[in-house]
């Protein structure tokens, strides 16, 4: 089930929406614990120039950013907790612009995303207000481009409509530059019309992806199989107990 990250609202200058954001992205890895005599471990941060180990990362007395190889900038516990204060609140998703959504993904690079939704309780006519911002992207083909923090720092999403008439939020980052220039060359007629011809007769209207097995999962289950129960209830969700 998705988990809800926050309660805001959709800013979209001449009406606010409220709505609750989910995670979108499905988690299929494995996060298993370290079990030691029925007690999991703690973590353990060592440093590595004077060999002192604490037990969290808030706990480490200084953080250092390499800026050239072997150097580095010190960061206090301190001085990094007062540059996060210092950042941009945004407390709604406010609308700032409308793009092609295609055009916005060639340029930059989408990761993650969330799935907007009217707030549970909300009143009718918010869901109206809603729904007619979903039919206006979905008739448009666009998508609006906003700034929301739904944790602690602000980013930049493209929120764009999909089929089953909800909103989804893409966060928007900046493409890596290229690792070397590559120089632009005629392109093969014979190639293009053959990858022409081989696009066409895939094209097709089902984007459902089959999704791939992890023989991991497999094993965990066969264990479950096999050992009655030894696992803790809730199987898929990766919290583990010795057997």
């Amino acid at each position: 089930m998705a988990s809800k990250l926050k309660d805001t609202s959709l800013d979209f200058g001449f009406v606010q929406v409220p709505v609750s954001i989910f995670t979108a992205a499905e988690d299929d890895e494995l996060d298993l614990r370290s079990l030691c005599h029925d007690k999991p471990p703690r973590m353990t941060v060592r440093c590595e120039e004077g060999g002192e180990e604490f037990t969290s990362w808030q706990k480490v007395p200084q953080r250092g950013y390499e800026w050239a190889k072997g150097e580095f900038i010190i960061l206090s516990p301190e001085e990094i907790a007062s540059a996060k204060e210092k950042r941009t609140k945004v407390e709604t998703m406010k609308v700032e612009k409308a793009v092609d959504f295609e055009k916005t993904g060639t340029r930059y690079v989408y990761t993650g995303g969330y799935v907007v939704l009217p707030q549970e309780k909300s009143p009718e006519t918010a869901r109206g207000n809603y729904r007619a911002i979903v039919e206006v992207l979905q008739e448009a083909g666009r998508a609006v481009l906003c700034r929301f923090a739904p944790r602690d720092k602000v980013r930049h999403y493209a929120v764009a409509a999909n089929d089953e008439g909800f909103l989804v939020a893409y966060e928007i980052r900046e493409r890596r530059p290229l690792p070397y220039a590559v120089s632009k060359a005629a392109a093969d007629p014979k190639v293009k019309a053959q990858a022409k011809m081989l696009v066409e007769s895939i094209h097709t209207d089902d984007v459902a992806l089959e999704k791939e097995e992890d023989p991991l999962f497999e094993l965990i289950r066969q264990k479950v199989e096999a050992t009655q129960g030894s696992l803790i209830p809730g199987f898929g969700q990766t919290s583990m107990v010795p057997q």
